[in-house]
């Protein structure tokens, strides 16, 4: 007989070493129903898109488009958004809708903001749509194509700056608040891009396994004092998630781990969330999102 495992793997189309890193981290959740999570990769995602500004939700909600379930300001497209986009509506998964207001409500909405892996700027928009008329924002961005999509995505805002660099060379002690999208594997994503399961493999694990440390690392070091800082992964995967957390703050005795979950609850009051944990992992199957992480850590 096959294995659960092979099992799985012909039934849901998804690499072995997929499956296993996807249960380990529903594990850690206290949750078991890997068959959901799987299923939910294979099914036609609905389009989602983000309301920047309260005449573009009037628009929306006037052509009977249906509100998200967890984003306030998210929307669910039928048929082809095409039609419908503008510099103020966009596409943009749920979750990610959701780590850029958390950011905004995390932090006082003013000061000097810094969106240290930006790029394509789908976050740094919603940020800006966000901010006070005062506050700055600081997107890095070190592919100089990606830089371009960031530039196209927040417009022709005074408040902004796009620097060709990379996270690792962030300037300690300059910002009230960091935004680290962290490079991952995307495999909280599988649904928008099914070949891409196949394109993985678990030595690119590594990499970015270093690269994530790296990146924090600077991004708490960018951080003023008081300031906050939130990591997010489009990917439930634990080396790139708990462990970056939990490593991060063995090393850096003079930063906390903030309770994201109320921060999450007042923007979205309706969402299930694991009220065992101070982190919060998003589930395809669960909450409708890609399955976003996010951790809140406060420099003191």
């Amino acid at each position: 007989g096959k294995t659960r495992l092979e099992y799985l793997s012909i039934v849901y189309s998804h690499p072995q070493w997929v499956i296993s890193v996807l249960s380990d981290a529903l594990e850690l959740d206290g949750k078991s129903d890997i068959e959901a999570l799987l299923s939910s990769n294979n099914e036609t995602p609905q389009i989602n898109l983000a309301a920047l500004t309260d005449s573009a939700s009037k628009k929306l909600t006037a052509l009977g488009l249906k509100k998200s379930p967890v984003s306030p300001i998210g929307f669910i497209a039928a048929g082809n958004p095409e039609p419908l986009l503008d510099a103020d509506i966009r596409v943009q998964d749920q979750g990610s809708q959701l780590v850029a207001l958390a950011m905004l409500e995390l932090s006082d909405r003013s000061g000097v903001f810094l969106d240290m892996c930006s790029g394509p700027g789908g976050k740094s928009a919603v940020l800006l749509s966000g901010l006070s008329p005062q506050a700055k924002l600081v997107c890095f961005e070190p592919a100089p194509h990606r830089a371009k999509l960031v530039a196209q995505a927040v417009g022709d805002d005074g408040r902004v700056s796009i620097v060709t660099k990379m996270g690792q060379e962030a300037e300690k002690n300059s910002y009230d608040a960091v935004l680290l999208d962290a490079p991952c594997t995307g495999l909280g994503s599988l649904r928008r891009k099914p070949e891409s399961r196949w394109r993985k493999q678990p030595s690119q694990l590594r990499d970015l396994n270093r690269i994530q440390n790296e990146l924090l690392l600077a991004g708490l070091d960018a951080l003023k004092s008081g300031g906050v800082l939130l990591y997010s992964t489009c990917s439930p995967v634990i080396s790139e998630t708990n462990t970056q957390i939990f490593d991060a703050l063995q090393s850096r005795p003079d930063c906390e781990l903030v309770d994201i979950k109320p921060i999450l609850s007042r923007i979205s009051p309706t969402m299930k969330l694991n009220e065992s944990r101070k982190t919060i992992q998003l589930w395809t199957n669960i909450h409708q999102t890609d399955c976003m992480f996010l951790a809140a850590i406060r420099k003191n």
